[in-house]
């Protein structure tokens, strides 16, 4: 896998290009394990479970618009999520179905920029 550095991220979430609200993204794919070890088993055995993918981000809420968008997808039906390593055509993107499940309404700390 190359390295690169994360600067023109284009993150569409729903109806919303978040991108230059953002400044923080990480993407993790990944399955469940599910374990079905039986009785006299010498070692746990296992099987591939179901795939998932979860979105974190962060940035600055714009309390007229970022708010009200993020408020409404919160255990909404299912919404598009692209997430692109940059603008161009040709450039990495990521995409799939997602449900939002929490909000975090406050966090920062005394002096400095408030997300």
């Amino acid at each position: 896998m190359a390295d690169f550095i994360l600067k023109s991220q284009v993150i569409l979430i729903g109806a919303y290009d978040f991108s230059g609200r953002l400044n923080s993204c990480v993407l993790t794919y990944g399955a469940e394990v599910v374990d079905n070890t039986a009785f006299g088993d010498a070692a746990r055995s296992h099987l591939a479970g179901l795939k998932n993918a979860v979105l974190a981000v962060e940035g600055y809420a714009d309390e007229d618009t970022f708010n009200p968008a993020a408020f409404a997808m919160i255990g909404a039906v299912a919404f598009p999520v692209s997430v692109l390593n940059g603008p161009a055509i040709g450039d990495q993107a990521y995409g799939f179905q997602a449900v939002a499940g929490n909000f975090p309404l406050l966090d920062g700390a005394v002096g400095a920029a408030s997300s």
